[in-house]
């Protein structure tokens, strides 16, 4: 393979299959004070699937097991690094037994 193939190939194929339907299910569970906003797909990652809440939400989840680990440490260090930068709130869930992610969404 070369530089240039490298540079465009394709993501790596998910490990977790996400659609809106699961992502309205995990609010509607977890956070229901929410399960009234609009939910809009917004885009695929990397590692990630991301969804719009509303107006002024997002919502993450992995579709990778590594995407897992990462979002960790986001978890744990994004609202103290960007305080005062931005308006910035975490909210962490975790998958359940009726529920399968790849672990903690955001």
């Amino acid at each position: 393979m070369t530089f240039q193939e490298m540079a465009v190939s394709a993501k790596p194929a998910a490990e977790v299959s996400i659609d809106r339907a699961l992502v309205r299910e995990l609010i509607c569970a977890q956070a229901s004070q929410w399960s009234g906003r609009t939910l809009t797909y917004l885009a695929t990652g990397w590692d990630n699937e991301v969804y719009r809440l509303g107006d002024d939400l997002l919502v993450r989840l992995p579709r990778r097991a590594l995407a897992e680990k990462i979002g960790h440490k986001e978890r744990k260090w994004l609202p103290g690094s960007a305080e005062g930068l931005v308006d910035t709130k975490v909210y962490a869930a975790r998958a359940t037994d009726s529920i399968i992610v790849a672990s903690n969404w955001i």
